[in-house]
């Protein structure tokens, strides 16, 4: 009976693995970075921590295991202050990463995915969105926060919407 078990598990392992690949590889071949001047040479995953990991850890972390599978480097980038706690919640979250960045601006998390060659970049706040460049798949993750459940629209300031 064990034994069936553990081929049913490791079927849908190899299953997600392949789900996952697939994913990435789409991914991959659906971002294009803007020409004469490329801003990413890689395809890096950047990722914040607070609403956005830890608003769906198993997704984040199947996404970054298989990131890295391809030998592609993954970044959490955070407007936290405390080191060592987002340490410890990205470790008990999703695993180890290339790198934990702490930001204590907007603007700051732009600066490292450019610096970074991050292509992807995953956050739950419209504000860290600006000065992205060109070229860097965004990806907003809907909570509590962004959106109005009850009224089914996103939250938005005049900062971060354009009303057309």
């Amino acid at each position: 009976m064990n034994d069936n078990i553990n081929l049913k598990v490791e079927t849908m392992n190899q299953k997600m693995k392949t789900v996952l690949n697939q994913v990435v590889n789409a991914l991959a071949d659906a971002t294009t970075v803007p020409e004469p001047e490329p801003v990413n040479d890689c395809l890096s995953l950047g990722l914040d921590l607070d609403g956005t990991i830890t608003e769906s850890p198993a997704y984040f972390r199947a996404l970054k295991k298989v990131w890295m599978m391809a030998g592609m480097k993954v970044y959490v980038i955070s407007y936290r202050t405390d080191y060592e706690k987002a340490k410890k919640d990205v470790h008990s979250l999703i695993g180890e990463v290339e790198e934990i960045i702490l930001v204590d601006s907007f603007d700051a998390k732009a600066a490292v995915i450019k610096e970074k060659n991050i292509g992807v970049y995953y956050d739950d706040q419209p504000e860290m969105m600006h000065n992205i460049p060109e070229g860097v798949q965004v990806f907003l993750v809907r909570n509590g926060g962004n959106f109005d459940y009850e009224d089914q629209r996103w939250v938005m300031s005049d900062k971060t919407a354009k009303l057309i």
